[in-house]
């Protein structure tokens, strides 16, 4: 298993805890690893982006919240992914007003 898939791994299991902000701090990791990698036209990169959405939603932080779910939106548009992750991230960040 690649490690940014590794360290996305881990965030879920934190998130599914309860535990927000180490959840942030795994999916970022794993973001960065992608970003140094030069891998932001994946899916995974989008399934990052789509979940730090979803943590700070939780988190309460609207604003980053809505980039993220945009930014995952539009990678996902960018690689040609049909997943209905892609609508999900299109609508949260319509609501959240991004």
């Amino acid at each position: 298993m690649e490690y940014s898939n590794l360290m996305s791994n881990i965030s879920n299991i934190y998130y599914s805890r309860g535990q927000y902000q180490i959840a942030v701090d795994y999916v970022t990791k794993a973001k960065s690893i992608r970003e140094k990698r030069g891998l932001q036209d994946t899916i995974g990169y989008g399934f990052n982006l789509l979940n730090l959405g979803a943590i700070y939603e939780k988190m309460g932080n609207r604003d980053l919240a809505g980039k993220n779910f945009r930014k995952a939106y539009q990678v996902f548009e960018k690689v040609g992914y049909a997943g209905n992750e892609k609508n999900q991230a299109r609508d949260a960040a319509k609501r959240l007003g991004y």
